[in-house]
């Protein structure tokens, strides 16, 4: 029997106000803005992505936060509002510390974006998906059937390269 491993990969961290996780606030009320926090008030949750080696391939499950959410591995407002918009901001303050974004994990262990055969999205919030410029050259890319809203940006990022998405292709062979 072929092995399997799995390895998480800490991809950065997520600051929120203590009532915003598992709750019903993300609806912008003023308790979960996270603006209105000082740091220490704050809990910081892990962003993972997990990569799976596997007999039929190499899989990345969602791909954390990149390097531009953070360029100098300290809080950025301004690189985070340039890559969310105040929106997100307004709920998740966000921390790439160095050598913790994806493509700098898998450089670090040797593996190319081409190498991935395939990258799968849990779901699409930024801190699953926002590390995907990070991966592009991955063979296939693989989202939810009922969330087709990212095909338009996935095309748009991954245009030089094959892949598909549910089926849908960029009009070359995936």
């Amino acid at each position: 029997m072929a092995q399997i491993r799995i390895h998480v990969l800490h991809c950065g961290k997520i600051g929120v106000a203590p009532n915003l996780p598992a709750s019903a606030q993300w609806r912008w009320p003023a308790k979960a803005d996270a603006r209105r926090l000082k740091s220490g008030a704050r809990i910081w949750l892990p962003v993972s992505a997990y990569l799976v080696e596997h007999p039929k391939g190499l899989f990345l499950v969602d791909a954390g936060l990149p390097r531009t959410v953070t360029p100098t591995g300290i809080e950025d407002r301004a690189a985070q509002l340039r890559m969310f918009g105040r929106g997100w901001y307004t709920l998740v303050h966000s921390v790439v510390e160095p050598g913790q974004s994806i493509g700098e994990q898998l450089a670090a262990r040797g593996i190319r974006p081409r190498d991935l055969d395939y990258v799968l999205f849990s779901h699409l919030d930024p801190d699953h998906v926002a590390g995907i410029s990070e991966v592009r050259g991955a063979k296939r890319l693989l989202v939810a059937e009922d969330d087709p809203r990212l095909l338009k940006t996935l095309t748009h990022i991954f245009e030089s390269n094959k892949f598909s998405v549910d089926g849908v292709s960029n009009g070359e062979d995936a």
